[in-house]
């Protein structure tokens, strides 16, 4: 009898032991192949790559103390423009050497090439997040870090009474794919205009505004939304003028986005439309700060139900949530098999809450609903589930 309960409680043991093991494999794995790819991305907002410098001084020593110091300069101004809106740049902050050795966390020096006094490099300079938001909220400056989903761009150009997309002679598609745009908050995509993309949709749906048919090339690129961009071109008495039109397809802008150039030559519409697509993105960019600027003057704290599918989704949702930089804290109030519920300590309302979250795939339901994952397929479904807020 004895050995019987013995060999129960051995069995028991190595069943328990088996069990743990699992878990911390199962949460391991979830955190490398989730959470190492998402860190990487929320840290490269604060990381400025291809800084080209070339300095010339009196040795090549002092020619590369100079050139790191210009490099740290310029990275730090291109940062401080991508988390800032344009009416703030004048206040922009500029640092001392000693001050940026403070701020910057790392540099990366790519393509060097050194000879008596010169120093050439390409350089990438990563800075320090909790040192660059202390700088902006030091001298009282708005910012944003949040980072849209992709944003897909669809350039239709209006030529001789012809609509052009996937065309060769569409030169505003053109114009897009080689514009060196600067890297902000919102990632553009510039379709490859290959077969596929040329079944999915043509100029005249695209024009349309159908939903359902542009949502196919969307989903293709991973973008999250649609930016149909319209250029009409126009000659008379051969000055050009060009009319520049762009607004998303699923959350449109309550005014589009609009640019006009006007008395132009033939051999100026080319260049402009690189200059426009240029000026097009950084409205883009300009659009998304002011939207989801930090709101630290407005603390707020919310409870949510957070419906649990797999252990793998509570423990992406939970790393999701501490790296978005509205959100300060993250409580955990209860935890069951059916949901977890968090208070969420938060800067702005829930319309921003809801914004941000939305960036994280995370969907937030105001309605008091039953719970969300009875909505969810568990079976089958990737998505993560609705997160339902339980408090007014």
């Amino acid at each position: 009898m004895l050995l019987i309960i013995y060999k129960i409680l051995c069995f028991r043991i190595f069943r328990f032991r088996l069990f743990l093991v699992m878990f911390i494999a199962v949460v391991l794995n979830v955190w490398l192949s989730y959470f190492g790819a998402t860190s990487l991305i929320a840290s490269d907002i604060f990381s400025v790559s291809n800084v080209a410098v070339d300095v010339t001084s009196k040795t090549a020593s002092m020619a590369k103390i100079s050139a790191f110091q210009k490099a740290q300069r310029n990275a730090l101004k291109i940062l401080l423009h991508r988390l800032t809106r344009n009416i703030d740049y004048e206040r922009l902050p500029s640092l001392a050497p000693d001050d940026l050795d403070y701020i910057v966390k790392a540099i990366e020096v790519n393509q060097e090439r050194i000879s008596d006094v010169r120093y050439l490099a390409n350089i990438k300079v990563n800075f320090k997040s909790s040192e660059v938001r202390r700088l902006l909220r030091d001298k009282n400056i708005p910012f944003a870090e949040s980072v849209s989903k992709p944003v897909l761009i669809l350039p239709i150009l209006l030529k001789d009474n012809k609509i052009l997309l996937w065309e060769d002679t569409n030169s505003w598609r053109e114009a897009w794919s080689k514009a060196k745009t600067p890297k902000g908050l919102v990632p553009l995509i510039t379709p490859v205009g290959d077969l596929n993309d040329i079944l999915d949709v043509n100029a005249s749906e695209v024009l349309e505004g159908n939903k359902n048919i542009l949502s196919s090339i969307g989903r293709r690129y991973g973008a999250s939304d649609i930016l149909v961009v319209i250029a009409s071109l126009s000659n008379k008495n051969n000055e050009f003028k060009i009319n520049i039109s762009a607004n998303k397809v699923n959350t449109p802008y309550s005014k589009p986005i609009l640019l006009n150039y006007n008395r132009l030559k033939l051999n100026e519409v080319n260049s402009l439309f690189a200059a426009a697509a240029a000026n097009v993105s950084k409205e883009l960019q300009e659009i998304w700060i002011s939207q989801n600027i930090i709101q630290f003057n407005a603390p707020s704290r919310t409870i949510l139900e957070v419906p649990l599918i797999s252990l793998e989704h509570w423990v992406l949702i939970k790393k999701r949530l501490k790296g978005i930089a509205s959100i300060s804290k993250v409580k955990l109030i209860s935890f069951s098999r059916e949901a977890a519920i968090i208070q969420l300590s938060h800067y702005g309302d829930k319309s921003h809450l809801s914004t941000i979250l939305a960036q994280e795939d995370l969907a937030l339901d105001f309605n008091d609903l039953e719970r969300s994952n009875n909505l969810v397929n568990k079976s089958r479904s990737n998505k993560l589930p609705k997160v339902r807020i339980i408090t007014p």
